[in-house]
């Protein structure tokens, strides 16, 4: 589905619903159509959408998961870490 698509559709839902949950990838049209349903709080899932409207997020915290990953490898490495870029 498009952006332009679930964009849409949000605006459609909103008027006939008390919440709406959405999944579907980070895409500007999408985060401005949120922000334009101030009356009906939005749930994103799976991907996290910038929209400062939105009522929460339910899935991974890509930061958490990614300082959780780097303790585990630091706790397996023997010796000096060092960064290589």
């Amino acid at each position: 589905m498009t952006a332009e698509a679930v964009a849409s559709n949000l605006l459609t839902f909103v008027k006939q619903s008390d919440a709406v949950a959405i999944i579907c990838a980070d895409r500007p049209l999408v985060s401005q159509a949120i922000d334009q349903t101030t009356s009906v709080p939005i749930v994103a899932y799976v991907a996290d959408l910038p929209a400062a409207s939105r009522a929460g997020f339910v899935g991974t915290d890509n930061w958490k998961a990614g300082r959780t990953a780097g303790r585990l490898i630091r706790q397996m490495v023997r010796g000096q870490a060092r960064y290589v870029p």
